[in-house]
């Protein structure tokens, strides 16, 4: 099954290990490491590169409706930039994303990542249990991020962002990417 595959993929990455475990730390409420940071990852070994590419942020998502104004995001920052200076950190309290895209109220952080601009490949995030497993939120799937495939998501029909997303040229950095349209 390829959940099992994507899985093992990132349990045998030290620096997404890393970067779970130091998230983990934090008892965030329904907490996901999500969109680049897997992404790339998985890219990245997929198209066997002997080195990650640098990423640009690491995307920490979570869902605590006590904390609807997103008062607490700067402080877990902070906390998390102390631990991993090298990395930065980008951490968000999915509860007021809705409004911000004027959305209907999300129901987790799952739903949430469910509404960003690409498909399979953004919308996943990984989380580290207490148990060392890994919990994955996939709600197109796997199939697009282990085939390097980028999408617009059906849930997030606005073509002029997703064309946007393109220029980033995705495909210039991993030869195996393909865009859909």
């Amino acid at each position: 099954m390829r959940l099992d595959e994507l899985k093992g993929l990132l349990q045998n990455d030290e620096r997404t290990m890393q970067i779970l475990r130091l998230v983990r730390e934090l008892n965030l409420p329904d907490w996901f490491v999500a969109a680049g940071a897997i992404r790339n990852t998985i890219w990245d070994i997929k198209e066997d590169f002997k080195e990650h590419t640098l990423l640009n942020d690491v995307d920490v998502v979570y869902f605590d409706p006590s904390d609807a104004k997103g008062e607490k995001e700067t402080e877990y920052e902070k906390l998390l930039t102390e631990k991993e200076p090298g990395l930065k950190w980008s951490i968000t309290n999915q509860v007021r994303m809705a409004e911000y895209h004027s959305d209907p109220p999300y129901k987790n952080t799952c739903d949430a990542i469910s509404h960003w601009v690409e498909g399979g490949c953004t919308c996943i995030g990984a989380r580290l249990e207490k148990d060392d497993s890994i919990t994955v939120c996939a709600p197109f799937g796997v199939d697009d991020v282990m085939d390097e495939i980028a999408r617009i998501n059906p849930r997030y029909p606005k073509p002029d962002d997703y064309a946007r997303r393109k220029l980033k040229a995705w495909d210039k950095t991993w030869p195996g990417v393909r865009y859909l349209d």
